[in-house]
């Protein structure tokens, strides 16, 4: 499995990662960088954080997308504020179609996973701790399928359902809380 685009945090703004470097950030006053927490690996340096709340919806760069593939993150949610409605990522594939995770219950730390906008199982995430998510997706075929995987378990089963085939989409991240600050966002890799 090849590695097609990699980001990890430097200290890089919301308009410039909107100016300069292809990403789409909706709410440049509630996104910014981070060094609260950081997250590291044996013989890493220190690494920045890219930090918002449920109504900083970002895209990573249009040229990141592949029909198929994985997307992975590191996330980290440092309060009680998780807020049930929020998407903390969505690969989109046509208008508003998707494959994603949802925040379904703050209470119990309880996320969906979907898809194409089709409810297919739930699973817990922990809260003040850094969770490495991996979303694996195909939309080139039409039949979609994908699974979620945690910190290197899987999460839920592999799924599909009924798609209409696409060749461009976008990945896009949402913060899971009601206030600023509140979610960590670091280290995305797609292959």
């Amino acid at each position: 499995m090849a590695v097609k685009w990699s980001w990890a945090f430097g200290q890089e703004t919301p308009t410039q990662l909107n100016d300069d470097m292809g990403w789409s950030v909706n709410a440049p006053a509630n996104n910014g960088v981070s060094n609260t927490f950081t997250y590291t690996y044996a013989g890493s340096p220190a690494r920045w954080c890219f930090t918002g709340d449920g109504s900083a919806e970002f895209d990573l760069p249009i040229s990141s997308f592949a029909p198929t593939g994985w997307i992975t993150l590191a996330v980290y949610n440092d309060s009680a504020n998780w807020s049930a409605g929020n998407y903390p990522i969505r690969v989109f594939a046509g208008a508003s179609r998707y494959i994603g995770i949802y925040m379904a219950n703050a209470a119990s730390n309880t996320f969906e996973f979907y898809v194409d906008n089709v409810f297919k199982e739930s699973f817990t995430m922990t809260l003040n701790n850094w969770n490495y998510v991996a979303l694996t997706y195909d939309v080139s075929t039409t039949t979609w399928s994908g699974q979620v995987y945690l910190n290197g378990a899987a999460a839920t089963a592999a799924y599909t359902d009924t798609g209409v085939a696409q060749t461009t989409g976008n990945y896009r991240l949402e913060g899971f809380s009601t206030t600023n600050e509140s979610t960590y966002f670091a280290q995305f890799i797609v292959y």
